[in-house]
Order: structure tokens, then C-alpha cells, then sequence
């Protein structure tokens, strides 16, 4: 019985297709592949997208998240939760892209002027409460 799989696999690999067999096989492929029109399906092509375009999409997702946060940490006092995220990101950030030395100065200026306001406000809300 063991040699009953042998011997099928062995008349198998025998088979051969006979001249008139392989012709009518190949003319048969060869109208298959002329008349056949692929069909685009709406879901492949938006596949395709997203797979061709995961980089720069999760790149903008990225920039929309910093962003999103940096503009809630403008609005932050001291003790707040974002209020580090404001003074150690987007102070530096504006510096830096500043380039003119007398803009740059002024900017410094702006932000201690306005880091002495917010901390007379944080005081007065703590003696409120």
C-alpha cells in the first residue's frame, strides 16, 4: 500500500498533452487574453492610495497633532498641563525660525513680557481659590 502513491505520482508526471491538445489550449489563452477587460474596483484603487501614500499620510497627521497641540499651549498658564509644551517648544520654535536679529530681540522681549503677565495671572487664580 505504500507504494500505491508512488506509482499515481509516477503515471502522473507521465501525462503529457498531445500535440492537438496543447494548440487548442494555447488558442483558447490567446482569445481569453484579447477579449479579457479587467475591471477596476473602487476599493482597489483607494488601496493602491493609501498604500503608495502611508508616509506622507501619517507625516500630515504628524504636523496636525503638533499643531493642534503647540496652538492649545499658547492659550496655557503656568501650572497647566501643555504649559512646559509652551515654553520649551514653541517659544524655542519661533525663535528659531525668526531671522532677523531686531525681530528675534523683540520676540525675547514679547515672551518674558508676557510670561511675567501670565504668572501674576496664575497667582491671582491661586489666591482666588
Amino acid at each position: 500500500m505504500n507504494n500505491q502513491p508512488e506509482q499515481l505520482f509516477a503515471a502522473l508526471k507521465e501525462q503529457r498533452l498531445t500535440p492537438t491538445e496543447k494548440a487548442s489550449t494555447r488558442h483558447m489563452l490567446a482569445v481569453f487574453a484579447s477579449s479579457y477587460m479587467p475591471v477596476s474596483q473602487p476599493w482597489y484603487r483607494w488601496g493602491t492610495f493609501v498604500r503608495h501614500h502611508v508616509a506622507a499620510s501619517v507625516a500630515v497627521l504628524i504636523l496636525m497633532l503638533a499643531g493642534s497641540v503647540s496652538t492649545l499651549a499658547q492659550y496655557s498658564l503656568p501650572g497647566d498641563t501643555l504649559y512646559p509644551v509652551k515654553v520649551t517648544v514653541t517659544d524655542k520654535i519661533a525663535a528659531v525660525a525668526t531671522i532677523n536679529e531686531d525681530v528675534k530681540l523683540e520676540l525675547e522681549l514679547n515672551q518674558i513680557e508676557r510670561s511675567l503677565d501670565e504668572e501674576e495671572v496664575a497667582g491671582q487664580l491661586e489666591l482666588q481659590l
